[in-house]
């Protein structure tokens, strides 16, 4: 039980996830991570599950979108259900580079972290240009994070990470926002290591983000609840178990 689970949650993808499966299965990559590919087609009414089953990679399809937390959970399950060692989450708009795989499987290898994430701030110039409300709601995130749990982090929201059995053994059945702050919080008040290495963004491919001005209106309080709940819910595990 050592091989991995790339896991692609994709909401009408069609117009990128060719190119970024390409990239993934470009040859000698998978045998490399020694990695597998699964989508997660939240119920996209493009072409997103057939551009899946075309290049040959694992598919399942949700009857209903049901988000961006649900389907990378459904993932967690299915890699559970196969005892992959670990999963990695990897966008479908092509913002994320293959080549930071190898160096987030290292990482685990040599610290024994429960997540690995990739972050875009660790090192100058990694990021792609924001707005100044949104780099300075990363900034309050990270510094937040960073408070509750006693570690620095830089990339709250970064959407490429590493989890190993453990940590989807704790995150699979939770109620979840959008896998940011508040899985982080969680997972290192249940006694997991949580680690940042710093990988380069890039442009979306093509389409529009699932971050609407209605998401963004709505995230901070919702993060910040989230994160308190499972904080609070973490605390209640530690203390029963000792």
């Amino acid at each position: 039980m050592r091989k991995g689970l790339i896991i692609i949650p994709a909401y009408n993808e069609g117009t990128n996830l060719e190119a970024v499966l390409r990239a993934l299965l470009m040859p000698g990559r998978r045998e490399t991570c020694d990695v597998d590919v699964l989508v997660v087609d939240d119920a996209s009414d493009d072409q997103t599950r057939g551009i899946a089953i075309s290049q040959g990679v694992l598919c399942v399809t949700h009857p209903c979108n049901l988000g961006y937390a649900t389907a990378l959970q459904t993932g967690m399950r299915y890699a559970l259900q196969r005892d992959y060692a670990f999963c990695i989450f990897f966008d479908a708009d092509g913002q994320h580079d293959p080549e930071a795989l190898v160096r987030l499987i290292h990482e685990r290898g040599t610290t024994g972290a429960d997540m690995v994430i990739g972050s875009r701030y660790l090192q100058r110039g990694m990021a792609l240009p924001a707005s100044r409300l949104r780099h300075w709601g990363s900034v309050l995130f990270a510094c937040f994070v960073s408070l509750l749990t006693g570690h620095r982090f830089t990339d709250t929201t970064s959407g490429l990470r590493l989890l190993t059995r453990r940590g989807m053994h704790w995150l699979v059945q939770e109620t979840l926002g959008d896998f940011n702050a508040e899985t982080i919080v969680y997972l290192i008040w249940r006694g997991a290591r949580v680690v940042e290495i710093p990988i380069q963004a890039r442009p979306r491919l093509a389409g529009v983000s699932m971050h609407s001005l209605t998401h963004a209106s709505f995230y901070p309080f919702k993060t910040v609840l989230l994160t308190v709940v499972l904080l609070i819910k973490a605390i209640s595990v530690r203390r029963a178990l000792r």
